[in-house]
């Protein structure tokens, strides 16, 4: 996570010369996945009740869940996706609201997030390719 914040700093320096539209579309991923890590992992809101403490495990398996979302949408544009679609996935927003999910039903949130990206990134991989 700490190398991907630090390639951000990069691709931030490159985004203000030339434009977001100059950089690949791994390069944007990054960008999707970095603005996770600040706003769904490193945030919290003290106001929220679940989201004002969380355990070792809950943290984890967040972290974990925002590291996947990237590795797969990595595989899926090598293997064809378009980043366009990769930028639109329903999940992202799953994704960014499970921190506010209560510990005791978190690991079965994850499952079903966790399930929810690879159908999404099954069905974008299918369509595409029939394009």
């Amino acid at each position: 996570m700490l190398r991907m914040l630090q390639k951000e700093a990069e691709l931030n320096e490159i985004v203000k010369l030339v434009g977001v539209d100059a950089l690949s579309g791994q390069d944007r991923l990054i960008l999707n996945a970095t603005r996770s890590i600040r706003e769904d992992y490193l945030q919290q809101d003290a106001m929220d009740e679940v989201d004002a403490h969380a355990s070792y495990s809950k943290m984890y398996g967040l972290m974990s869940l925002v590291l996947e979302y990237y590795t797969k949408c990595c595989d899926a544009l090598a293997r064809g996706v378009a980043f366009k679609s990769l930028d639109h996935l329903k999940v992202t927003e799953r994704i960014g609201r499970i921190k506010f999910v209560p510990e005791d039903k978190f690991p079965q949130e994850l499952a079903n997030v966790r399930d929810a990206l690879d159908a999404e990134l099954r069905e974008l991989e299918n369509s595409e390719v029939e394009e």
